[in-house]
């Protein structure tokens, strides 16, 4: 299975009804956004601990080809997509 299907399987698993927004990048590695309401009033260093959490039930091999991942609300992506 592609380290993109793992990723998204295991934070479908996690986040239930996120939207995700990855992609996978040249050097292998898993790009994009975490979108989730269940973030709404969490601080960055939590949201960034509950995806750690989440993507370290992948072999330590496919941890390290995750690179930058946004974890954001609806609201906060909207905003964002307005600028």
């Amino acid at each position: 299975m592609a380290l993109i299907d793992d990723v998204k399987r295991i934070l479908q698993a996690g986040f239930p009804g996120a939207k995700l927004e990855l992609k996978s990048i040249a050097s292998g590695r898993v790009t994009g956004a975490l979108i989730w309401d269940g973030f709404d009033a969490l601080p960055q260093i939590d949201r960034q601990s509950r995806l750690r959490k989440a993507i370290s039930a992948l072999p330590v091999d496919k941890q390290l080809k995750v690179s930058l991942i946004l974890t954001l609300t609806t609201d906060e992506k909207a905003s964002l997509a307005a600028a």
